[in-house]
């Protein structure tokens, strides 16, 4: 099973070759390792692929059982909007 996301996660690549980057909304007191959980529809920010202006992405894939604040829970391999998936979760916290 996947590890949850935690606001200081590091997506995956983006496709158009976009470094990584962190999300930008949470859960505010839900946590994983100390870190607040990041849920499905939460923000990442912002970043821009070549031949197009920045642009935000948000959290699209998630568990479809467990909840934070009536939001589901978004996990490592997860989708975001722009193509990259969720990564480097909180190992100690795994989401089904």
């Amino acid at each position: 099973m996947p590890a949850a996301i935690v606001i200081t996660s590091a997506s995956t690549v983006d496709p158009c070759g976009a470094p990584p980057r962190v999300p930008e909304a949470s859960s505010g007191d839900v946590y994983a390792e100390g870190k607040l959980v990041v849920r499905k529809d939460d923000a990442y920010k912002k970043h821009s692929c070549p031949g197009s202006p920045p642009h935000k992405a948000k959290a699209t894939g998630s568990s479809g059982t467990v909840y934070a604040n009536g939001k589901l829970i978004h996990r490592e391999n997860d989708a975001i909007s722009c193509g990259s998936k969720g990564a480097n979760g909180a190992s100690s916290v795994i989401i089904g």
